[in-house]
């Protein structure tokens, strides 16, 4: 039996379909595992939800003008110019920071704290309906893993006394005693750049390493802190904190793998990137 030279051109069209598509199945289900890996870290789409940009400006770090209570580290007073940036509305809390260890790129361990063991109350992580608390007893590690996952930076200490600041400058202005004092984050006051909690709830982790007498020969301009040192700097302090510790220019350390129950953080992030940021925050 002859068959036309139009149907042997047919069928050959049609197996070269089949192998073209099978080709594509084969080459899809390969890659699906890829694209699952490469999802599996992913954080959530939109990282500057919940973020506030904050103004360019100039300001005076350090101790405030008639506070007696100042330590050394918080002197000289000097002028420091600080571009914009975006914040963090509020500190970052236990259900932000579950979504990233289910991703699993963080890690967090309550571990063995004596804190933990003198007031387990006191521990937002594990507890049913703390999801919007504030995430405590972090380490300076873990919070900086947090920051990265979600494309951000832990704020340096000249950003995050700017931001707390405002621009204000008495030393016990209402107007940055913004701290919801317990409970979800973000009930209280905002400041005057909206911003909440930046004083009277967790202490919070800075990008910086702290050196005592750095105010002493900090640049004016976006200081980062010194190279390297042995603690990272913390600002802010809660309602267990003293007086002392309740004022803006107050500085603290710790080792950055070191946890305790009043320490939490924020992020921060460049305003400037190169899909340019959003003019506002959502």
């Amino acid at each position: 039996m002859k068959v036309s030279a139009g149907v042997v051109s047919m069928l050959f069209a049609l197996l070269a379909a089949f192998a073209t598509h099978a080709a594509g199945v084969a080459g899809e289900a390969a890659s699906a595992p890829l694209a699952d890996a490469a999802s599996k870290h992913a954080p959530e789409s939109n990282s500057y939800k919940g973020m506030v940009k904050i103004p360019s400006g100039t300001f005076v770090m350090g101790c405030s003008p008639g506070d007696a209570r100042c330590k050394d580290d918080e002197k000289p007073p000097h002028r420091v110019n600080i571009r914009s940036f975006w914040m963090d509305g509020c500190p970052v809390t236990v259900g932000e920071l579950k979504k990233c260890v289910r991703s699993g790129a963080c890690h967090f361990e309550v571990g063995c704290n004596a804190d933990v063991g003198e007031n387990p109350n006191g521990l937002n992580w594990g507890k049913s309906k703390r999801a919007a608390y504030p995430v405590n007893l972090v380490n300076w590690n873990e919070a900086q893993e947090y920051c990265a996952w979600r494309g951000k930076r832990l704020p340096t200490e000249a950003e995050w006394e700017y931001a707390a600041r405002a621009g204000t400058t008495a030393v016990d202005d209402p107007r940055i005693q913004s701290a919801t004092n317990g409970g979800p984050v973000g009930k209280g006051s905002r400041n005057p750049f909206g911003l909440n909690d930046m004083l009277g709830y967790v202490k919070e982790w800075c990008a910086d390493w702290y050196q005592k007498d750095y105010y002493s020969h900090s640049p004016a301009d976006n200081p980062k802190g010194p190279d390297s040192g042995e603690d990272r700097v913390i600002r802010g302090g809660g309602p267990a904190w003293p007086d002392v510790d309740l004022r803006v220019s107050q500085r603290a350390r710790m080792a950055p793998d070191n946890k305790f129950l009043g320490y939490g953080f924020r992020c921060a992030r460049d305003s400037e990137t190169e899909n340019g940021a959003p003019a506002t925050s959502e």
